[in-house]
């Protein structure tokens, strides 16, 4: 799980299905909470007023993010080979 706020990479969390880690991301944008569990990430508070974060499902496959653009935080599930995959978007 890469956490990045503002651009800048704020946290890297190496996890699998038994990982259990709750963290709080506190910049001067604002505070979200995270939670990973089970194989899953979820961003389960924010201040923010739109809260669409929050509202998201959990997210476990690589590739998949969650943002809260108030705050300026972004998540992503990454590989540890990520680099050398294909972005099948662009491609």
């Amino acid at each position: 799980v890469y956490i990045e706020v503002d651009g800048e990479e704020y946290k890297e969390i190496i996890f699998d299905e038994s990982t259990d880690i709750s963290m709080e991301i506190d910049s001067k944008y604002g505070h979200n909470e995270l939670v990973v569990k089970d194989g899953k990430v979820k961003m389960t508070d924010a201040d923010c007023n739109d809260q669409i974060c929050v509202k998201e499902k959990p997210i476990s496959e690589v590739g998949e993010i969650n943002v809260c653009l108030p705050n300026r935080v972004l998540v992503e599930i990454r590989s540890a080979d990520m680099e050398s995959e294909i972005d099948y978007i662009s491609h």
